[in-house]
């Protein structure tokens, strides 16, 4: 009889410890989970150009893009990133360094007010025209490796006097 009143009181204390452990989690006890904060409008249409911008500043995807973050930068790589869109880069006033090689673009019209880029990487994409660089002040040399070849407007450009092409993949600033 012993045995079978310490079997039912262990059982009972087993059940109530069960109980209050139960109790401890429930949901009502816990605090609401924080979601992160809305980092706001992103200044570039292309999702991928975002998170290459992202990266270049070392910025979580949660924090907003800050005028003076995205004036400072100089350097972006967005190689290899799909990006169909640059519209945007003219809030990278300081520019000096941009290589979007490698991706689906097919306008270079957000470039024309980087009046800081020195370098240019346009290799491989969907180039048809270079017309968007031709009224910089200092405008970097064009060099671009298979766009040159097929680019319908490269001469009218060319005759300018202001853009040279070459088989390299780089605009680089014209030395004179």
């Amino acid at each position: 009889m012993m045995a079978t009143s310490t079997r039912a009181t262990v059982a009972h204390i087993l059940c109530l410890a069960l109980l209050v452990l139960a109790g401890c989690g429930s949901e009502s006890s816990l605090p609401a989970p924080v979601a992160p904060p809305d980092p706001g409008p992103s200044p570039f249409a292309d999702p991928a150009l975002t998170q290459a911008v992202r990266g270049a500043l070392d910025l979580d995807a949660h924090v907003p893009f800050a005028a003076e973050a995205l004036d400072s930068l100089s350097q972006l790589v967005a190689r290899d990133l799909e990006i169909t869109s640059l519209e945007g880069l003219d809030t990278l006033a300081s520019l000096q360094v941009l290589d979007i090689g490698n991706n689906r673009i097919d306008d270079l019209g957000p470039l024309s007010g980087l009046s800081q880029l020195v370098r240019l990487d346009v290799s491989s994409n969907a180039l048809t025209s270079l017309t968007p660089l031709r009224n910089w002040r200092n405008p970097p040399t064009a060099e671009d490796d298979m766009n040159a070849r097929r680019l319908a407007s490269v001469p009218a450009v060319l005759t300018t006097g202001r853009l040279q092409a070459s088989a390299a993949p780089f605009l680089t600033p014209t030395r004179m």
